[in-house]
């Protein structure tokens, strides 16, 4: 797989708003300032261009994100869509818990999710109180119950969210 241009946004910040456009050197030759006379160059500018802190923190995740980095997070992931799955059949909860490696969804849907049409109706006052009441006991997520498992993210931080699931 060779792409012509590939975009990355928010993982390569390390959590500051950044994200990056990377590509081949005759694509990318065209924004390079030290060309603004060619006739092909293109200005671009943008809020975060040149950001230090997001740009430093963005190279230590880069640097930090290897493949064993990739794979543990990938396997807390399902740990915890495991987890989730199991709280809420202990508890007579239908619902569905999707993972693809880190990423978890916690659709309050009791029907199979196949379609955005289908996981928008899982946005519901359920899901609403339950991340609230997530937040309370110290568990930052989002109100959609996406679930972001990320480097620092422990088998002990994976066990007790899915405790406070359970409760």
């Amino acid at each position: 797989f060779d792409p012509d241009i590939t975009c990355v946004g928010k993982l390569i910040g390390g959590g500051y708003p950044i994200g990056a456009l990377c590509g081949r050197k005759k694509l990318f030759s065209m924004f390079d300032r030290r060309n603004r006379d060619h006739e092909d160059f293109l200005y671009h500018s943008g809020s975060f261009n040149g950001q230090g802190v997001a740009m430093a923190a963005g190279l230590e995740s880069l640097r930090l994100l290897d493949k064993h980095a990739i794979d543990r997070i990938s396997n807390l992931g399902s740990t915890l869509a495991s987890l989730l799955r199991d709280a809420a059949d202990d508890e007579g909860i239908k619902l569905q818990v999707h993972n693809i490696g880190p990423l978890v969804y916690v659709h309050f849907n009791p029907e199979p999710i196949y379609n955005a049409t289908q996981a928008s109706s899982s946005f519901t006052e359920l899901g609403e109180l339950v991340y609230l009441d997530l937040l309370l006991n110290g568990f930052l997520t989002s109100p959609r119950q996406m679930l972001f498992v990320s480097t620092p993210t422990t088998e002990k931080d994976v066990r007790d969210l899915a405790g406070a699931y359970h409760n």
